[in-house]
């Protein structure tokens, strides 16, 4: 049954024209160029060198840019074919919802660089080990996306389906890990509220939270990407 609905799709592949899944991993992966940004952007900020992030904020900026070129690409590509293999408003969604991704990378850095907030040390490790959780949630979505043309060939069903999404098991499990962590960082700074002033410790929670929407996005996209496998 499954053989005779691979050759199925197979032949409708061709009807249909060339796949949009190799623009859309392309996307999801230059997404993941700018949430690896996270790292050199924390660890400048932990070095306390300003004008590094700064240099870092433009380099994420270009990368945004870049993401957004081929995010384009793909909407034009959806709009323009009327026979899809894939309901166009589910794979138009899951590029809003990476764009929400990248657009958060923006805002963390923003708030790293609009202010010379000093970190404490004891707080250095705390958001090291959160920016590192959220790279590999992303790296894990990337994987997964990765899939996303042998899932099309394969009728959207077997193993490489199924991989996809235990992926996206092991992302929500990592969000949850990643929230235990933002409440963690979050109980820290607070406990040391009489050694820092009001406005830096306000400037910690925005930088935690904002981390904290980066790691929802990932994992929204993570559970959309069930729904475009399951719908298609």
């Amino acid at each position: 049954m499954k053989a005779k609905r691979r050759r199925k799709m197979g032949i409708l592949s061709q009807f249909l024209g060339r796949s949009p899944f190799t623009r859309v991993v392309e996307h999801t992966n230059k997404v993941h160029e700018i949430v690896k940004m996270l790292k050199p952007l924390a660890e400048a900020w932990v070095e306390g060198d300003h004008e590094k992030i700064n240099q870092l904020h433009h380099q994420l900026s270009s990368y945004e840019y870049e993401a957004d070129q081929v995010k384009n690409q793909v909407r034009e590509f959806l709009f323009s074919h009327y026979f899809l293999s894939v309901n166009r408003d589910l794979l138009n969604n899951y590029l809003s919802y990476q764009d929400d991704i990248a657009d958060t990378c923006q805002d963390f850095a923003v708030l790293l660089r609009i202010r010379k907030t000093p970190l404490h040390p004891e707080l250095r490790e705390p958001f090291l080990s959160y920016v590192q959780k959220i790279i590999e949630m992303s790296e894990n979505l990337l994987n997964a996306a990765s899939e996303l043309n042998l899932i099309a060939e394969s009728g959207f069903s077997g193993k490489e389906a199924e991989k996809v999404l235990e992926i996206s098991k092991q992302i929500s499990y990592q969000e949850w890990e990643s929230d235990k962590i933002e409440r963690r960082v979050a109980e820290k700074f607070f406990s040391l509220e009489k050694e820092i002033d009001p406005i830096t410790i306000m400037m910690y929670d925005k930088i935690n939270r904002k981390l904290g929407q980066i790691a929802n996005s990932v994992e929204k996209v993570a559970k959309h990407l069930q729904l475009v496998i399951g719908k298609s």
